[in-house]
């Protein structure tokens, strides 16, 4: 069952009209999010993922809090029947560089956890950490390692099933997140990968490749640029 645990400070005793938490640990807490759609980005209204929804906003009039400690969570990112992503063994951290949050301090973050690949019991790494700024501007990086591609979902049926039967991909990603918009630049990595079309054969080379996804808050529109890669080009030779 989740729970929350606050550890109140001993300096409380000795300010007046103030609580101050030097830290509080959330276990086992359980975030489901539902697809609405069937677009690619339809499943999370990212215009409702902002820094205005940080931990700084914890801080409510006379309470001061040092820090945060997330212990096994989980977050279930639900397609549709059966389809679905779940990230779970969550555990992180967030915290201030000044003394407690604030909206004059930045925030930093870091969690680590799974990824459950679908059909089987291999857990993928995944690894997040970045800083919110006093600028409202959220920065992170975003590992994965090794994930089944099946495990992607509509990324993989509608793209990469063209040409490809099954491998992993590990995935580096740089994300900023703004109150307009999202930029992530990604790398992706493909190893293991065995083709469809009568070459069930493993690659001896890894698939490549890179691009910037762009997406506005404002009006919906998602972008891809700069794209480069070997992946890419097997994806359209194939389709």
């Amino acid at each position: 069952m989740p729970s929350v645990r606050i550890y109140p400070n001993p300096a409380s005793f000795f300010v007046k009209d103030r609580l101050i938490i030097s830290k509080i640990t959330i276990a086992d807490p359980v975030v489901r999010i539902k697809k609405e759609d069937n677009s690619l980005f339809g499943a999370i209204d990212l215009s409702k993922v902002r820094p205005e929804g940080s931990v700084r906003d914890l801080a409510v009039s006379g309470v001061l809090i040092s820090g945060i400690h997330i212990h096994n969570g989980t977050v279930i990112y639900d397609e549709g029947g059966s389809a679905e992503l779940e990230f779970t063994g969550l555990k992180g951290d967030a915290g201030s560089p000044g003394f407690y949050f604030s909206k004059n301090n930045s925030v930093n973050f870091s969690i680590e956890g799974f990824l459950k690949n679908r059909e089987t019991d291999f857990l993928s790494p995944v690894k997040i950490s970045g800083k919110i700024g006093i600028d409202n501007i959220a920065r992170a990086r975003l590992q994965i390692d090794g994930v089944n591609i099946s495990t992607l979902g509509d990324i993989y049926e509608k793209y990469l099933s063209l040409a490809v039967k099954e491998g992993r991909l590990d995935l580096d990603s740089d994300i900023q997140i703004s109150k307009t918009n999202l930029i992530a630049k990604c790398l992706l990595k493909g190893e293991g990968i065995l083709l469809k079309k009568g070459l069930d054969k493993e690659l001896e080379s890894p698939l490549l490749a890179s691009f910037v996804v762009f997406f506005s808050f404002n009006n919906k529109l998602l972008k891809f640029k700069n794209i480069k890669g070997n992946l890419f080009k097997l994806i359209l030779n194939r389709s």
